[in-house]
């Protein structure tokens, strides 16, 4: 398929333009460019049919998505008509507060459910997603010691399964980052007192687990590490599984985030953006990013009047349209909220089920909760198949592959959220019991996949070397 660049030529045009009725004026220098604009000279015929192919090619998924640890639900299309009513829609940033007050209502709501649904006493819906949850949240920490006389705290501790943006966002905020052991989901707990001390600002913890396990000790790593002075932050992106059952707020974590455009039903990636939450005690309430929304009399207002502040995260106010989203996900299932979780994991163990029956290892498979690591290590040492090799045959049957050797290295993370049906989930077992056959009969089968893909085999290094440039240098 040639590219547009490929295509084009100097004769070509889309549009024809009359010549002008009105005298011309010289076009302002301040808005000229400096270098020439390098753009495709191409037919309109040409440029609807290379898009009409391009649509063609990325037809996407046709069945479950089950990338583990990022909860790809279905996303209503009711809650985006929502999202496109004019006064959401169509409002500006800069609008001023009483031109909003619909919207500041609808933000206010959602806050107030999500401060319910975990317990916690204050909270922000400003950043753009989870990672700049988790680094916001780094900063509140860092800001409140420096505040209370304590700048030596400057190491976060965190499990060795922990999702990767943990040890960015702490890092970017000016943390040392601890890594600590983990054996079968569980943090071990005599190298956590060894490694407290009055330098540890937070304990970092996902909880379920990357695995899908909750941690059997939560209780007493809070305690150890409130013992020491420091704070402990959970990492929500896992709590499809929770929602509705179980508050992190009454269970010792001091704040956490959450991504609206995992557990709330919003798109991700090119149909997002995401959103995050940040929930937090009265402790750090004060800290919390600019600006908070209040509420006198029936009127909302941004309130910036905070000194203790980490400020802004970024520019204007969160990522609103997910919000509404969220809110009408939320205001849909009600007091059944927890039904979202309670099918979830009822949705992960009939696959754990479906597996285990057909021979299958699942790591931790009694204790995995919304997903689960299937460790294909025995199939792959025996058959000489990569997890690579694998995970691309997975796409010639329709499915996405689920999230490829993390946190095991030979393993597949797989998560079914509440909108899988029981006959996705047999489609998805049966689909990789066919794959573990082809290992062992037919082997470069799937070596060599995918093979009903638009596009084969992608040469990793040759990317990681030769970057896709979007423009066109002369």
């Amino acid at each position: 398929m040639e590219t547009l660049y490929e295509k084009s030529a100097p004769q070509k045009m889309g549009t024809r333009l009359r010549p002008l009725t009105v005298p011309e004026e010289p076009f302002p220098f301040v808005f000229k460019r400096k270098t020439p604009l390098i753009l495709p000279c191409v037919s309109e015929p040409e440029l609807i049919a290379y898009f009409a192919e391009c649509a063609k090619n990325t037809t996407g998924i046709i069945d479950l998505f089950p990338l583990g640890s990022c909860t790809m639900k279905h996303n209503p299309k009711q809650n985006l008509r929502y999202q496109l009513l004019s006064g959401f829609a169509d409002i500006h940033p800069l609008l001023p507060e009483e031109a909003i007050q619909g919207a500041l209502e609808v933000h206010t709501r959602l806050l107030n459910m999500l401060l319910a649904l975990t317990g916690f006493d204050g909270g922000t819906l400003e950043p753009p997603a989870g990672a700049s949850s988790e680094f916001g949240s780094c900063l509140m920490i860092k800001k409140y010691f420096r505040e209370h006389g304590e700048p030596e705290r400057t190491k976060v501790l965190m499990p060795d399964v922990a999702h990767g943006t943990n040890p960015a966002s702490a890092a970017m905020a000016g943390f040392e980052v601890v890594s600590l052991k983990t054996e079968n989901g569980d943090i071990d707990l005599a190298e956590l007192e060894k490694a407290l001390d009055t330098t540890t600002a937070c304990f970092m913890i996902t909880y379920p687990s990357t695995l899908g396990i909750p941690e059997s000790h939560l209780k007493e790593i809070c305690a150890m590490v409130h013992k020491v002075g420091a704070f402990v932050y959970m990492d929500g992106a896992n709590m499809n599984a929770l929602i509705g059952r179980w508050r992190p707020g009454d269970n010792g974590i001091d704040l956490m985030h959450m991504n609206l455009h995992k557990t709330f039903a919003t798109p991700h990636g090119g149909g997002g953006p995401g959103a995050g939450f940040i929930g937090c005690t009265d402790t750090l309430e004060s800290y919390l990013p600019l600006p908070v929304v209040t509420e006198k009399d029936g009127v909302y207002e941004f309130n910036f009047n905070r000194p203790h502040s980490i400020g802004k995260l970024h520019a204007f106010r969160g990522n609103f349209g997910i919000d509404v989203q969220a809110y009408a996900y939320l205001r849909s299932n009600g007091h059944d909220i927890h039904l979202v979780s309670d099918t979830t994991n009822a949705n992960a163990g009939y696959a754990k089920k479906l597996l285990l029956d057909l021979g299958f290892t699942i790591i931790g498979a009694e204790r995995a909760l919304h997903e689960f690591v299937l460790d294909l290590r025995p199939i792959l040492e025996r058959t000489g198949v990569t997890l690579e090799d694998f995970s691309k045959r997975i796409l010639d049957f329709g499915f996405h592959s689920p999230t490829m050797g993390f946190p095991v290295h030979t393993g597949l993370l797989i998560e079914v959220p509440e909108s899988a049906t029981r006959e996705s989930i047999a489609r998805l077992v049966n689909v990789l019991k066919t794959i573990r056959d082809e290992c062992f009969k037919e082997p470069n089968v799937v070596k060599t996949a995918p093979h009903r893909t638009s596009v084969g085999r992608i040469d990793n290094a040759r990317g990681d070397r030769e970057l896709v440039q979007w423009s066109k240098t002369p």
